[in-house]
């Protein structure tokens, strides 16, 4: 993700390094993809979006890591605002 056109940071698994990562996520934990399918991104150790201007602009993209001699994938992108009123 990026934060207001800030430094490119990686998320974390939820659950798996909380306490020392930018950024986590958490998925419906059934490992496909699907059309109606949700990730929940949240901050981890860092305050990445302190809410002193109403919120962030936040960038997202989604990569499938390559298992094997397979390429990573982009699978989705998605520019977001995170209100900080909400």
């Amino acid at each position: 993700i990026v934060v207001d056109g800030g430094i490119s940071m990686t998320c974390q698994e939820s659950g798996y390094e909380d306490s020392t990562s930018d950024c986590v996520y958490t998925t419906d934990g059934d490992s496909y993809w699907s059309v109606s399918e949700e990730i929940t991104i949240s901050e981890g150790a860092t305050d990445l979006c302190d809410g002193s201007y109403g919120g962030c602009e936040v960038d997202v993209i989604i990569i499938k890591i390559g298992i094997g001699n397979e390429d990573d994938k982009v699978v989705g992108s998605v520019n977001a605002y995170a209100d900080a009123y909400y």
